[in-house]
């Protein structure tokens, strides 16, 4: 797959791997009957996130994996960079850098938001140039680990922050 790009961020997904960098879009539902001033008030303004997989990302899927974790094989991987506004700089839990590569150990189940048998995940919070993520990453069977392992980093080590 080709370089995507987009949000000023890029990544190189892993032949046979989908990929996709989007922004949440806010259909204004929750807003749609206050007057304007104050659905001002409310709005989001909805950050970059990053998704990677081994499957075929579906259309609607949650953030954080909602609709593709429960479909991963022992082999697959599901990784997502999510990003934080502005406001979450310079706070402690986003204090620091790149956390990858990351090791074996760094996975385990108690990570997973929706721990599925035999899954493990791995959840960490970084800043870089001054932008502020979240990245997580489910691997879908244990017996590999080191193997997956290895292709999350061969992956992360394509992603790029501008």
């Amino acid at each position: 797959m080709p370089t995507l790009q987009a949000y000023g961020l890029s990544v190189d997904a892993p032949a046979g791997w989908d990929a996709s960098i989007y922004k949440r879009q806010d259909d204004g539902f929750s807003l749609q009957h206050l007057p304007p001033e104050q659905a001002a008030l409310h709005a989001v303004e909805y950050q970059p996130i990053v998704h990677l997989c081994t499957r075929a990302l579906p259309v609607v899927r949650g953030d954080m994996g909602g609709g593709v974790v429960s479909s991963l094989g022992p082999q697959d991987i599901f990784l997502v960079l999510f990003e934080y506004g502005g406001d979450s700089t310079g706070q402690a839990l986003f204090g620091g850098s790149v956390p990858w590569p990351l090791a074996n150990d760094d996975f385990d189940a108690s990570a997973l938001r929706t721990q599925l048998p035999g899954q493990l995940g791995c959840q960490r919070f970084f800043t870089v140039n001054g932008r502020s993520f979240m990245l997580y990453v489910v691997l879908g069977g244990t017996a590999a680990r080191a193997q997956l392992v290895a292709q999350v980093n061969a992956a992360l080590a394509t992603v790029e922050v501008g």
